[in-house]
């Protein structure tokens, strides 16, 4: 599991430079070896437009899907 941390840490320095994009976050289950990535964008057309479509597949392992929802409540 560390390595997969290294390897979404490496990853994800590229997308915090695109337009847009507002964070990420990865989740990770030790127990399962589950982990969830969250991306935050400012827009779902900027999400489309800036995010290169084989990033998840170039560093995950088994399945994998995206789904897109929108951010209804924000507590900062």
């Amino acid at each position: 599991m560390d390595e997969v941390v290294h390897t979404y840490l490496n990853s994800a320095v590229p997308l915090r430079r695109q337009q847009g994009s507002i964070g990420a976050i990865l989740l990770t289950d030790r127990n399962t070896g589950n982990v969830l990535n969250i991306t935050l964008w400012k827009s779902e057309s900027q999400m489309d437009a800036d995010v290169p479509s084989g990033d998840v597949d170039s560093i995950s392992v088994g399945q994998h899907a995206r789904e897109t929802y929108e951010v209804s409540a924000d507590i900062s």
